[in-house]
């Protein structure tokens, strides 16, 4: 398998992968929704190395978001002990059973997946996967319109998997793993890269996809930095600072009038002792000391 060149240069039996794909979709009364930013993968070679980066070795359990037709599923159950799937689409669910449901290692939680995961997390894995747990991998083709607000709720849990592969489209990707002073840098950066260490894996071609989406694809992969933030604080502050980018953290601070309950004088003092300049904007910060102020926060404010 050529690696690289089969990521950014489909295979040239795409066109038959694209017409199995379209009549699958077919016998089972499914088409694209666009509400759901649903483009399917088709390309097997791609597919493959998306599910050898998440799971490099055998794992306990995997979780994967938005699994579609399966085509990452069928290379992560071969490397989980324990597959969970997450999928928003009631016709590909049923799809999914089908196809993998006969398995007692597989399961299939249908809904959206920021209604469902806050359940799954309560009840320490999903149950129908017996001993499932919580995940030791996730990965997924998050949909455009939900890809920052997925990977932000995982984060914020305070979950940490061994490791998280997500392809989502590049602009979410590059928010992501932003550094400061950019014009991606901003609050998901900082929340992110508090806990996680992001790298960046390939660009997917579009014509890996069916239908083929109008906007650049990007596989990143996340690995636990071991730190333990508090992400209710550190929420907050960035929040606050990041309110407006052309104003700085003082007047940002003053506009909001507490910070992680706080009075905004308070907070500011806090930052004095931190050796944070209150005349900085809230792009100019490095994730470092985000840490470092929202430790001091949260020591403050017993949080």
């Amino acid at each position: 398998m050529s690696v690289d060149r089969t990521a950014e240069n489909p295979g040239a039996d795409d066109g038959t992968a694209r017409e199995r794909l379209i009549s699958s979709l077919e016998t089972h009364g499914i088409a694209p929704k666009k509400r759901w930013g649903q483009n399917f993968l088709l390309d097997t070679a791609v597919a493959e190395r998306i599910a050898v980066c998440a799971v490099p070795e055998t794992v306990g359990s995997a979780w994967e978001i938005g699994p579609g037709l399966g085509a990452v599923t069928r290379f992560v159950i071969g490397r989980a002990r324990r597959t969970v799937l997450f999928e928003i689409d009631w016709g590909i669910v049923r799809l999914l059973e089908a196809e993998f449901g006969d398995r007692s290692r597989v399961a299939v939680v249908p809904g959206d997946f920021l209604a469902t995961f806050p359940s799954a997390l309560a009840q320490g894995g999903v149950p129908d996967v017996v001993g499932s747990g919580l995940p030791d991998v996730v990965v997924g083709n998050l949909p455009y319109s939900a890809a920052t607000a997925i990977v932000a709720a995982i984060v914020e849990s305070g979950i940490t998997p061994k490791r998280m592969v997500f392809m989502a489209q590049k602009e979410a990707s590059d928010r992501f793993r932003a550094t400061p002073n950019s014009k991606a840098y901003g609050s998901l950066s900082v929340l992110v890269q508090a806990g996680w260490k992001v790298k960046r894996e390939f660009e997917i071609d579009s014509s890996a996809f069916y239908p083929r989406p109008n906007v650049r694809s990007e596989l990143f992969s996340m690995t636990p930095t071991g730190r333990s933030p508090s992400y209710r604080v550190l929420s907050e502050i960035t929040r606050v600072f990041f309110a407006s980018r052309r104003k700085t953290i003082r007047n940002n601070t003053i506009r909001a009038g507490t910070v992680a309950g706080l009075p905004s004088e308070e907070f500011l003092a806090i930052l004095h002792d931190s050796g944070v300049s209150p005349g900085l904007r809230a792009e100019a910060i490095d994730v470092e000391t985000y840490l470092a102020v929202s430790d001091r926060v949260a020591q403050r404010a017993n949080l």
